[in-house]
Order: structure tokens, then sequence, then C-alpha cells
């Protein structure tokens, strides 16, 4: 697929065959997307072989991808419309919309979790358990406190 993407103008300067082109006009209708390859090979009025065979050309995608992008190009004025006349009418949803498309607003959540009974949530960290397998290669209390004082130090975090 990514050797069709990087050479899809060279893939789509040709006219598509007779069942080519009756599968894309099938497939081009939003109707459509959602139908069973045989239900699209009967609109289409090719075998499932052909369409079979049809999709493994690397032309016939990129020149799939062509139309597409045509016809969602085609409709994108008046979908733009439609969504600042929604918003001009004080739809919240569509002010957003219209509001991220143009960059002046980002939304953002937050959220908060807690712990049991409502506490802190507790958590555990690669420092927790390295200081953990720490203490637990000591002898005593001593001999950790030790090694603890002898990696500040070597941090530069002597006190």
């Amino acid at each position: 697929m990514a050797e069709v993407k990087n050479n899809e103008h060279i893939l789509t300067n040709r006219e598509p065959t007779v069942e080519e082109k009756r599968l894309l006009d099938v497939m081009i209708v939003p109707e459509n997307r959602r139908k069973s390859v045989t239900d699209i090979c009967k609109l289409a009025k090719i075998s499932r072989t052909t369409y079979y065979n049809i999709f493994d050309k690397p032309e016939f995608i990129a020149l799939k991808r062509k139309w597409e992008k045509k016809l969602i190009s085609n409709k994108t004025t008046s979908i733009i419309h439609a969504l600042i006349r929604e918003a001009e009418m004080g739809s919240i949803q569509h002010i957003k919309m219209a509001l991220e498309m143009d960059g002046s607003y980002t939304e953002t959540t937050r959220q908060e979790l807690t712990g049991a009974n409502g506490g802190p949530i507790e958590t555990k960290t690669d420092d927790d358990q390295f200081f953990a397998n720490l203490r637990a290669q000591c002898k005593d209390e001593a001999e950790y406190l030790r090694l603890l004082k002898t990696l500040h130090a070597a941090q530069g975090k002597d006190e």
C-alpha cells in the first residue's frame, strides 16, 4: 500500500476499465459502504472474482482514492456552509467544531481519580521498586542508610 501512495500521481493517470468504472460508481455511493461484497458486485454487475482481481491492482486502489478525494472536495464547501449556518443559529456543538477547525479552541478534559475510600491512588514507580530491592538486600537499617548516603553523594545531592 505504501507503494501505491507514493506513486499515486502516476497510477491515476489512466481511465478505468468498464468493470472498474461500474465498481467505482457503486462504491462512491455512501449508502453502499456497509454492503457486502456480494451486494456490491450485484450492483456493479461484476463477479466476485472480478471484484477481487480489480482490488489486486495498485492502480485501481490509487484511482479509487482519487475519486473519493474528489467526491469529498466537491462536498466540502456545502458542508462548511451548513456547519457555519448551524453555528450562527446557536448550536453549541457546531460552534465548537467551527472554532476547533479554526484553531481557536481545543477541548481539554480533566479527570480526577480516587483510590480506596476516596483517598489518593497509591502508585509505585521504578524508583520505589529500586529502593525496596535495595532495602531487601541490606542486612539492617544502618547499612541501608549508608548506601542511601553514598548514592546521594555520588549524584551530588549530599546535604
